[in-house]
């Protein structure tokens, strides 16, 4: 199941299932659970303010297991195949739980993991859905331990995302990035590899983006991560 947090209206966040998304830049939506887990809505990733013209992150997917294809909805294959119950939604209709029983098995109060920890594919893909691909993000702290690293990242994207790298193999990471534009994280047969493909270099507390960085990396056997957004922590 696909599982996002999202922001209400009153700055607070909670935990929905997704039984549908459709990846379309700030016109991104998902089909899932108000707040009070009892009606299926419509959830856009973006809200935008009209007074300054400016849009806030309004959703954090925690796990994709959807294909994401541009401007195309995918999901639950049952949900998916109901075309008119789709359209409803779109059209800004909610649905109360006792309306469709297969929506109740789903509206059940999440506990997250303190840490995610990334195994397969598909844990790389939703890491990388999370952070947007890390574009734009800036490392803000750095924690060393025996052979393990940690690193915390400002997305710039309304969440702080920490990555926990365990028996670090080799690493040319530490304090030469100080902007990542595009990143990517490889898994092979001793682990994983956190590469950025595109940034700036610079420092934590007084980061100079104008060199740009060569062969960052952080070759490790583990990855785990957790995120923080506004109040909500996990």
């Amino acid at each position: 199941m696909t599982y996002a947090i999202v922001k209400s209206a009153d700055s607070t966040s909670y935990i929905s299932p997704l039984f549908a998304i459709k990846f379309d830049g700030l016109q991104s939506a998902a089909i899932g659970l108000d707040p009070s887990l009892s009606h299926v809505q419509k959830l856009d990733f973006w809200l935008h303010n009209e007074v300054d013209n400016t849009s806030t992150r309004n959703l954090f997917i925690l796990s994709c297991e959807y294909e994401k294809t541009d401007t195309c909805w995918d999901g639950l294959d049952w949900f998916m195949n109901d075309k008119d119950l789709l359209e409803r939604f779109l059209s800004g209709d909610t649905l109360p739980l006792a309306e469709d029983d297969r929506f109740s098995p789903y509206a059940v109060p999440i506990t997250l993991p303190s840490w995610f920890e990334v195994q397969t594919d598909t844990h790389i893909r939703s890491l990388e859905t999370v952070a947007f691909g890390f574009h734009d993000a800036k490392p803000i702290a750095y924690t060393e331990t025996d052979t393990n690293m940690t690193v915390t990242l400002d997305t710039t994207w309304g969440c702080i995302i920490t990555m926990r790298f365990c028996n670090v193999i080799e690493e040319t990471f530490k304090e030469k990035v100080g902007l990542i534009l595009d990143s990517k994280i490889e898994k092979s047969a001793v682990g994983f590899t956190f590469r950025v493909l595109e940034g700036f270099s610079g420092w934590i507390d007084e980061a100079q983006y104008h060199q740009p960085v060569q062969d960052a990396y952080i070759r490790c056997q583990k990855i785990f991560w957790k995120i923080e957004i506004d109040s909500y922590t996990q």
